[in-house]
């Protein structure tokens, strides 16, 4: 699991310069809660599917303003805030 954090803080650290010097650009990272934790046990509600995952970063980005974040999923999204 730490190689895997890395490898995400590697990889966005080689490509946040640039995304902001060009000032346009998304970078994404994809994570399951259900891969971490192991178990489907914790799941609450409906689990995103990869296609509702990439639609709702595909709206994101095509706004004429990108969220510095996006959570697929209103009980995701709420999980998220609770998490703050």
């Amino acid at each position: 699991m730490i190689q895997l954090i890395c490898a995400v803080a590697d990889l966005t650290r080689a490509l946040l310069l640039q995304l902001a010097a060009d000032d346009r650009g998304a970078l994404g990272t994809v994570a399951s809660t259900v891969d971490v934790v192991g178990t489907r046990d914790t799941v609450v509600g409906h689990v995103a599917t990869p296609a509702d995952v990439v639609t709702a970063t595909r709206r994101a980005v095509e706004r004429p303003w990108t969220p510095p974040s996006i959570v697929a999923g209103l009980g995701n999204r709420q999980s998220a805030l609770a998490a703050r």
